[in-house]
């Protein structure tokens, strides 16, 4: 009698263990599902039950409550590659300071790490960045993204689901009457390594820039090293200095290629304080634009920012 108790204590005590470690397992599975690249698990039943397969290098809204979009906001938009998602060691909690949002595909969220619109699930400098533009021009500030890691500037030129994605967010932006004032592009690692010649990337980045948004206001970051490629790669910043010169839209910085490996957690992608040295370089950079136009609050100056890199 004292066996069958037994048995039966342990069939009922591993029963409920199972029943734990599965739920255990569902609610891991479902935290986790919008890591998952280069689809979440949402994103990628939709597509196949709707039949479409737009570009879907972002994270799913899943845990996240969307909220009205505000008025009367600065809205920016962010792409590019890596560095412009979520790859940074420091992961920002919500911001609730300032009131900043996160667009994805029709709604407003309350911007947090990681950011709805980019790859992979570590950090970004897009809520430390809207904090700041949010504080400086004391209006909300709504942030769109699409950046895919490892991204060529020419997987960004049409025909390209990258640059469809991007159209179809700004069509979506528009339904809310959100538009975008400033556009960022942070990419150019990958073409770095690959060798491209100042020609070809300012034909690239010339023709992204009218495919997009040819009348918009354009901050490219001068941004090359990452990995191999611990120096400046020359080409790259002499093209995007000759569509700067040509076009008055276009502005240039910051130069992160100055912030060495103590603002890089793996030679290439910012940890804290880099994030935190990138988004101070574009607030310089962006001084006396219409934007911002009071350069002396908040700002640090062009040679504090390039003295970091030696540090």
């Amino acid at each position: 009698m004292r066996t069958k108790r037994t048995n039966k204590v342990l069939f009922v005590g591993g029963l409920s263990a199972g029943i734990l470690s599965a739920a255990a397992f569902l609610f891991g599975l479902a935290v986790g599902a919008y890591r998952l690249p280069p689809y979440g698990l949402i994103a990628s039943a939709r597509n196949e039950l709707t039949g479409q397969h737009e570009e879907a290098f972002y994270n799913d809204p899943l845990f996240r409550k969307h909220v009205s979009c505000p008025e009367d906001a600065v809205v920016v938009f962010g792409m590019g590659q890596s560095n412009a998602s979520n790859t940074n060691s420091s992961v920002s909690s919500p911001v609730y300071n300032h009131p900043v949002y996160n667009f994805f595909e029709g709604n407003c969220y309350i911007l947090q790490d990681p950011v709805l619109g980019a790859d992979s699930y570590g950090g970004s400098i897009w809520p430390h960045l809207a904090s700041e533009l949010s504080a400086f021009t004391d209006k909300p500030v709504v942030v769109a993204v699409r950046a895919k890691s490892g991204s060529a500037i020419g997987r960004w030129l049409p025909p390209s689901r990258y640059t469809d994605s991007v159209k179809r967010e700004l069509e979506r932006l528009a339904e809310a009457n959100l538009e975008p004032e400033l556009f960022i592009w942070f990419q150019g690692e990958t073409d770095a390594a690959e060798g491209i010649d100042t020609v070809a990337y300012e034909k690239s980045l010339a023709l992204l820039v009218d495919t997009i948004a040819p009348k918009s206001t354009w901050l490219v970051v001068d941004t090359s090293v990452c990995g191999k490629v611990r120096e400046k790669y020359v080409p790259l910043g002499l093209a995007r200095e000759r569509l700067m010169d040509a076009r008055s839209n276009i502005i240039v910085g910051p130069d992160t290629d100055v912030l060495g490996d103590r603002f890089r957690h793996d030679s290439c992608h910012f940890n804290w304080l880099g994030k935190k040295a990138v988004v101070e370089g574009i607030m310089e950079t962006l001084s006396g634009t219409e934007l911002l136009t009071d350069p002396e609050v908040g700002h640090i100056r062009s040679s504090e920012f390039e003295s970091k890199g030696a540090l």
